[in-house]
Protein backbone atom coordinates (compact mmCIF):
# COMPACT_ATOMS: atom_id res chain seq x y z
CA UNK A 1 0.00 0.00 0.00
CA UNK A 2 1.27 3.36 -0.96
CA UNK A 3 0.02 6.25 0.85
CA UNK A 4 0.17 10.15 1.21
CA UNK A 5 -0.54 10.94 5.54
CA UNK A 6 -3.48 14.14 6.06
CA UNK A 7 -2.51 17.52 5.43
CA UNK A 8 -2.32 17.82 9.67
CA UNK A 9 -0.88 14.37 10.43
CA UNK A 10 2.27 13.36 12.12
CA UNK A 11 4.26 12.32 8.52
CA UNK A 12 4.77 9.04 6.88
CA UNK A 13 8.15 8.43 8.86
CA UNK A 14 5.82 8.40 11.96
CA UNK A 15 5.64 4.67 13.44
CA UNK A 16 1.53 4.81 13.10
CA UNK A 17 0.13 7.04 10.58
CA UNK A 18 -3.44 8.19 10.00
CA UNK A 19 -4.37 8.39 6.20
CA UNK A 20 -7.38 9.56 4.01
CA UNK A 21 -8.99 6.63 2.18
CA UNK A 22 -8.70 8.34 -0.77
CA UNK A 23 -5.05 8.98 -0.57
CA UNK A 24 -3.95 5.33 -0.13
CA UNK A 25 -2.85 3.24 -3.23
CA UNK A 26 -3.11 -0.63 -2.87
CA UNK A 27 -0.20 -1.56 -5.17
CA UNK A 28 -0.28 -4.42 -7.50
CA UNK A 29 1.59 -7.99 -6.88
CA UNK A 30 4.52 -7.16 -9.21
CA UNK A 31 5.40 -3.38 -7.74
CA UNK A 32 8.48 -3.44 -5.85
CA UNK A 33 8.68 -1.92 -2.81
CA UNK A 34 11.05 1.15 -3.78
CA UNK A 35 8.58 1.55 -6.55
CA UNK A 36 5.91 1.53 -4.34
CA UNK A 37 7.34 4.20 -1.69
CA UNK A 38 7.69 6.24 -4.91
CA UNK A 39 4.70 6.01 -6.56
CA UNK A 40 2.49 8.93 -5.66
CA UNK A 41 4.34 12.19 -6.22
CA UNK A 42 6.95 11.68 -9.12
CA UNK A 43 4.28 9.11 -11.37
CA UNK A 44 1.31 11.25 -10.59
CA UNK A 45 2.54 14.56 -11.28
CA UNK A 46 3.92 13.65 -14.73
CA UNK A 47 0.70 12.05 -15.76
CA UNK A 48 -0.45 15.43 -14.33
CA UNK A 49 1.59 17.66 -16.49
CA UNK A 50 1.16 15.82 -19.76
CA UNK A 51 -2.57 16.32 -18.98
CA UNK A 52 -2.11 20.19 -18.18
CA UNK A 53 -0.04 20.04 -21.54
CA UNK A 54 -2.44 18.45 -23.60
CA UNK A 55 -5.15 21.06 -22.68
CA UNK A 56 -3.14 24.06 -23.29
CA UNK A 57 -2.79 26.02 -26.86
CA UNK A 58 0.25 24.51 -27.63
CA UNK A 59 1.25 21.15 -27.98
CA UNK A 60 5.24 22.39 -26.60
CA UNK A 61 6.00 22.80 -22.93
CA UNK A 62 9.28 23.83 -21.48
CA UNK A 63 10.66 21.76 -17.88
CA UNK A 64 14.04 21.96 -15.70
CA UNK A 65 15.46 20.25 -13.55
CA UNK A 66 14.37 17.65 -16.45
CA UNK A 67 17.22 14.86 -15.72
CA UNK A 68 15.34 13.75 -12.62
CA UNK A 69 13.32 10.95 -11.74
CA UNK A 70 10.44 13.09 -12.39
CA UNK A 71 11.91 14.52 -15.70
CA UNK A 72 12.50 10.86 -16.68
CA UNK A 73 9.45 9.85 -16.05
CA UNK A 74 7.98 12.88 -18.28
CA UNK A 75 9.80 12.23 -21.23
CA UNK A 76 8.30 9.06 -22.17
CA UNK A 77 4.79 9.99 -20.68
CA UNK A 78 4.94 13.08 -23.10
CA UNK A 79 6.76 11.88 -26.27
CA UNK A 80 4.23 8.85 -26.54
CA UNK A 81 0.93 11.79 -26.16
CA UNK A 82 3.22 13.31 -29.04
CA UNK A 83 3.76 16.77 -26.84
CA UNK A 84 6.63 18.62 -27.56
CA UNK A 85 9.27 18.84 -24.40
CA UNK A 86 11.51 21.44 -24.09
CA UNK A 87 14.50 20.01 -21.45
CA UNK A 88 16.61 22.12 -19.66
CA UNK A 89 19.78 20.35 -17.66
CA UNK A 90 22.62 21.81 -15.87
CA UNK A 91 25.40 19.21 -17.09
CA UNK A 92 26.02 17.79 -20.71
CA UNK A 93 26.24 14.11 -19.45
CA UNK A 94 22.51 14.62 -19.03
CA UNK A 95 21.24 15.35 -22.83
CA UNK A 96 21.71 11.96 -24.18
CA UNK A 97 20.13 9.98 -21.92
CA UNK A 98 17.00 12.43 -22.30
CA UNK A 99 17.05 12.40 -26.16
CA UNK A 100 16.82 8.49 -26.33
CA UNK A 101 14.10 8.48 -24.19
CA UNK A 102 12.30 10.90 -26.91
CA UNK A 103 13.04 14.38 -25.47
CA UNK A 104 12.79 16.38 -28.83
CA UNK A 105 14.83 19.34 -27.45
CA UNK A 106 17.72 19.31 -24.61
CA UNK A 107 19.55 22.22 -23.40
CA UNK A 108 21.81 22.89 -21.41
CA UNK A 109 21.19 25.78 -18.82
CA UNK A 110 25.03 26.69 -17.94
CA UNK A 111 26.16 26.68 -21.46
CA UNK A 112 26.87 30.17 -22.60
CA UNK A 113 24.70 30.61 -25.74
CA UNK A 114 21.52 29.11 -23.59
CA UNK A 115 19.45 32.51 -24.06
CA UNK A 116 19.99 32.32 -27.98
CA UNK A 117 19.46 28.27 -27.48
CA UNK A 118 16.36 28.89 -25.73
CA UNK A 119 15.20 31.18 -28.24
CA UNK A 120 15.89 29.77 -31.37
CA UNK A 121 13.77 26.75 -30.15
CA UNK A 122 10.98 28.69 -28.35
CA UNK A 123 10.27 30.33 -31.98
CA UNK A 124 10.06 27.20 -33.47
CA UNK A 125 7.94 25.71 -31.27
CA UNK A 126 6.04 28.30 -29.59
CA UNK A 127 5.29 26.63 -26.11
CA UNK A 128 3.22 27.85 -23.57
CA UNK A 129 3.81 26.57 -20.48
CA UNK A 130 6.61 26.21 -18.29
CA UNK A 131 6.86 23.59 -15.46
CA UNK A 132 9.33 24.62 -12.84
CA UNK A 133 11.02 22.50 -10.31
CA UNK A 134 13.43 25.05 -9.39
CA UNK A 135 12.30 27.86 -7.92
CA UNK A 136 15.17 30.55 -8.10
CA UNK A 137 16.37 33.01 -10.48
CA UNK A 138 17.51 30.11 -13.59
CA UNK A 139 13.61 29.82 -13.87
CA UNK A 140 13.48 33.84 -14.15
CA UNK A 141 15.79 33.70 -17.00
CA UNK A 142 13.50 30.79 -19.15
CA UNK A 143 10.28 32.65 -18.03
CA UNK A 144 11.67 35.85 -19.71
CA UNK A 145 12.31 33.68 -23.20
CA UNK A 146 9.32 32.38 -23.04
CA UNK A 147 6.37 33.60 -25.68
CA UNK A 148 3.68 35.89 -24.91
CA UNK A 149 0.51 34.32 -23.08
CA UNK A 150 2.48 31.67 -21.43
CA UNK A 151 2.27 30.34 -18.14
CA UNK A 152 4.95 29.35 -15.73
CA UNK A 153 3.94 26.98 -13.12
CA UNK A 154 6.43 26.50 -10.02
CA UNK A 155 5.70 23.02 -8.62
CA UNK A 156 9.17 22.80 -6.33
CA UNK A 157 11.69 24.69 -4.65
CA UNK A 158 15.67 22.87 -5.44
CA UNK A 159 16.89 26.70 -5.22
CA UNK A 160 17.96 28.56 -2.47
CA UNK A 161 18.15 31.93 -4.42
CA UNK A 162 14.87 33.68 -4.30
CA UNK A 163 13.30 34.45 -7.98
CA UNK A 164 13.64 37.95 -8.98
CA UNK A 165 11.40 39.39 -11.78
CA UNK A 166 12.87 42.76 -12.26
CA UNK A 167 10.81 43.79 -15.53
CA UNK A 168 6.95 43.37 -14.87
CA UNK A 169 6.21 44.22 -18.40
CA UNK A 170 6.15 40.51 -19.24
CA UNK A 171 3.24 40.10 -16.88
CA UNK A 172 1.52 43.49 -18.22
CA UNK A 173 2.39 43.86 -22.14
CA UNK A 174 3.39 39.82 -22.91
CA UNK A 175 0.35 38.60 -20.44
CA UNK A 176 2.35 35.56 -19.32
CA UNK A 177 1.16 34.39 -15.82
CA UNK A 178 3.21 32.62 -13.03
CA UNK A 179 0.96 30.12 -10.71
CA UNK A 180 1.81 27.41 -7.68
CA UNK A 181 1.37 23.72 -8.90
CA UNK A 182 0.76 21.56 -5.70
CA UNK A 183 -0.14 17.89 -6.39
CA UNK A 184 -2.28 17.55 -3.83
CA UNK A 185 -4.63 20.48 -5.29
CA UNK A 186 -4.94 18.96 -8.71
CA UNK A 187 -5.86 15.38 -7.12
CA UNK A 188 -8.96 17.11 -5.37
CA UNK A 189 -10.41 18.56 -7.67
CA UNK A 190 -9.80 15.43 -10.12
CA UNK A 191 -13.18 13.31 -10.41
CA UNK A 192 -12.50 9.93 -8.87
CA UNK A 193 -12.69 8.44 -12.29
CA UNK A 194 -9.74 10.11 -13.65
CA UNK A 195 -7.69 9.62 -10.16
CA UNK A 196 -8.65 5.78 -10.74
CA UNK A 197 -6.94 6.01 -14.27
CA UNK A 198 -3.95 7.93 -13.65
CA UNK A 199 -3.92 5.73 -10.68
CA UNK A 200 -3.62 2.08 -12.74
CA UNK A 201 -1.56 3.87 -15.98
CA UNK A 202 1.46 4.69 -13.36
CA UNK A 203 1.14 0.96 -11.65
CA UNK A 204 1.07 -0.54 -15.20
CA UNK A 205 4.27 1.82 -16.52
CA UNK A 206 6.33 0.32 -13.49
CA UNK A 207 4.60 -3.30 -13.79
CA UNK A 208 6.15 -3.43 -17.20
CA UNK A 209 9.48 -1.97 -16.78
CA UNK A 210 8.70 1.05 -18.49
CA UNK A 211 9.41 2.68 -15.40
CA UNK A 212 11.65 2.33 -13.00
CA UNK A 213 12.42 4.09 -9.66
CA UNK A 214 16.68 5.40 -9.89
CA UNK A 215 18.22 4.27 -6.61
CA UNK A 216 21.22 5.79 -4.98
CA UNK A 217 21.17 3.99 -2.09
CA UNK A 218 19.14 1.72 0.69
CA UNK A 219 20.11 2.22 3.94
CA UNK A 220 19.54 -0.02 6.68
CA UNK A 221 17.89 1.99 9.76
CA UNK A 222 21.25 1.59 11.96
CA UNK A 223 23.37 2.95 9.58
CA UNK A 224 21.98 5.65 9.00
CA UNK A 225 23.36 8.75 10.47
CA UNK A 226 26.32 7.31 9.28
CA UNK A 227 25.94 6.85 5.81
CA UNK A 228 23.34 9.76 5.04
CA UNK A 229 25.44 12.94 4.99
CA UNK A 230 27.40 10.59 2.05
CA UNK A 231 24.33 9.56 0.01
CA UNK A 232 22.69 13.01 -0.03
CA UNK A 233 25.75 14.24 -1.88
CA UNK A 234 25.40 11.76 -4.70
CA UNK A 235 23.94 13.82 -7.73
CA UNK A 236 21.36 11.06 -8.85
CA UNK A 237 19.28 8.63 -7.64
CA UNK A 238 16.73 8.10 -4.52
CA UNK A 239 17.92 7.32 -1.56
CA UNK A 240 15.78 4.59 1.07
CA UNK A 241 15.71 3.74 4.21
CA UNK A 242 15.23 0.19 5.12
CA UNK A 243 13.80 -1.33 8.85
Amino acid sequence: MAFAVTENGSGSWAEYAIADADTCVPLLPKISDVDGASMIVNPFTALAIRDIVKQSPSNAFVYNAAASQLGKFLASVTTQANLVGIAVVRRDDQIEDLKARGVKHVLNQKDADFREQLKRVVTKEDPKMFFDAVGGQSSVEIFEGMPFHSRWLNYGLMSDDTPDLKDPSHLIFQRKTIEGFWLKDWLDKTPLWKKMLIINEAQSRFASGEWKTDIAAIIPMNEVLKRLPKELAKADGKIFIQP
